[in-house]
């Protein structure tokens, strides 16, 4: 199955290509992308679909099974599972032959990156 990531930052969108290239047992799937929407994580959930749902579609037209779409939470209050919920209705609701998953990432994406700089997954003896 081919996976589409959408992500809302910059550091997102340039480590994750990275990390996509030393993945390699992810069995039968396929990671594409990834590729940057403009989300604001503070914006209604209407405005974060809108802003998501192009490149969600473009995964599709790409052949894309699953999207997968990783928000910062910042400093939000919401319950990150109940607003990645949410997000995920919508946009499951709107686009078209693919399975919407959204996560919710909580503050600082970049300290797990650089936790492990060279991407081994650590020491695997």
């Amino acid at each position: 199955m081919k996976v589409g990531v959408v992500v809302d930052g910059v550091s997102e969108y340039a480590s994750l290509g990275v990390l996509f290239a030393s993945l390699h047992d992810l069995g039968s799937c396929q990671l594409i992308g990834p590729t940057r929407a403009d989300i604001q994580p503070h914006a209604p959930v209407g405005v974060i679909v809108r802003q998501c749902l192009p490149r969600v579609n473009q995964f599709v037209v790409r052949g894309a099974g699953r999207v997968i779409v990783l928000i910062d939470r910042e400093d939000g209050n919401e319950c990150p599972g109940q607003l990645a919920e949410r997000i995920r209705s919508v946009l499951a609701h709107k686009s078209v032959g693919a399975d919407v998953r959204v996560v919710i990432k909580n503050r600082t994406y970049e300290n797990w990156v650089i936790a492990d700089i060279g991407g081994s997954g650590g020491d695997r003896r």
